[in-house]
């Protein structure tokens, strides 16, 4: 789930996404864009739209952002979330989120 518009995420996803051949959509089973969705983070609607789209349970789902308020959207809807300041190691903020909900 990305707030961007088109110029930017086609750039974008170009760049951070190739590897080997693939590209985003390689990675990625859903991507919600701002821009095609036709509205934005931290709205609510962003996520409902993401949520019954992908058919995924909020109380399964680990939401990562590093907008402490897109955060705070996902969890009054009832994710987890993990608020990533750039610069942490994403993987052991993940691992430590993970053992803290005894999902591993």
């Amino acid at each position: 789930m990305s707030n961007t518009n088109s110029i930017h995420w086609n750039t974008f996803s170009k760049k951070s996404f190739d590897y080997r051949g693939l590209n985003a959509d390689d990675f990625f089973k859903g991507i919600y864009l701002s821009y095609k969705l036709h509205t934005a983070k931290p709205d609510s609607a962003i996520f409902h739209k993401a949520v019954e789209d992908a058919g995924i349970d909020v109380r399964e789902t680990l939401f990562i952002d590093d907008s402490f308020a897109n955060c705070m959207t996902a969890r009054s809807l009832g994710m987890s979330v993990l608020h990533y300041k750039p610069g942490d190691n994403l993987e052991s903020c993940i691992l430590k989120e993970l053992e803290q909900k005894e999902m591993i």
